[in-house]
């Protein structure tokens, strides 16, 4: 039953909403006709986007137990047939919301890598204080309740994310000469990520707070670089 945590979160479920009574206790299943994703009349794109917009200010503000057809289709003014069109299931719908938020990349171009990494700092800041990371923050947050959802995450997005990043920071270093042999990529992607992160989350931007949004943005490069340190990339600062 959706809400109950010891229940496995698969695609498979043969409901599209589950609901309780006012009083706590679990209502019947709703059960709902099942319809092929994609069948019926051609696709409005400008519908695509508005259900992915509503679907994911859901789930930032009230989390996967929240997560139901009834609620994002209200939020986004459409059927809920419409959403039965496009989504076989809550958690399709949820993993096309994650994955449209999850368009981080880290990139090699002709640039030295301290700078990519800078812009890759800047582009991780931006995720964290616009909204993008309020989701990925939500599974995590959640990952006691629902461990199956987290899992599915972990190992689909949030893993091959990661090696993608260490791949490109050791192809990045040996590029600049230095022996990767010395450095262990995991934790610096890791030191990368977290600084950012951490920083990001302090300094949340606001209408009131475009000066000090700049500040923290310039504040970045300083995190990469001191974590860039134990590569020899760049030199330790020294003592003033």
């Amino acid at each position: 039953m959706q809400g109950e945590p010891d229940q496995p979160l698969t695609a498979e479920a043969d409901v599209r909403t589950r609901t309780q009574s006012d009083s706590g206790t679990p209502a019947p299943l709703e059960k709902v006709r099942r319809r092929r994703p994609g069948a019926g009349r051609r696709r409005d794109p400008r519908i695509d986007e508005q259900i992915l917009v509503a679907a994911r200010r859901v789930y930032m503000e009230a989390g996967w137990e929240g997560f139901k057809f009834d609620t994002i289709a209200k939020a986004a003014s459409v059927s809920r047939d419409a959403l039965y069109r496009r989504y076989e299931s809550l958690e399709d719908l949820l993993w096309a919301v994650l994955l449209s938020g999850a368009n981080l990349s880290l990139q090699m171009d002709t640039s030295d890598a301290r700078t990519v990494l800078h812009d890759f700092g800047m582009e991780l800041y931006d995720y964290f204080t616009k909204g993008g990371g309020a989701l990925a923050l939500r599974v995590h947050l959640e990952a006691w309740r629902f461990p199956e959802l987290y899992r599915n995450y972990r190992d689909r997005l949030l893993d091959p994310q990661m090696k993608d990043y260490q791949k490109t920071i050791t192809a990045l270093l040996e590029r600049e000469g230095v022996d990767v042999a010395t450095v262990n990529v995991q934790a610096l992607v890791e030191a990368i990520n977290g600084a950012v992160m951490f920083h990001a989350l302090l300094n949340q931007a606001t209408p009131h707070d475009i000066g000090r949004t700049a500040a923290s943005r310039e504040f970045v490069k300083i995190q990469i670089d001191q974590a860039l340190v134990v590569t020899g990339l760049v030199a330790v600062p020294e003592r003033r």
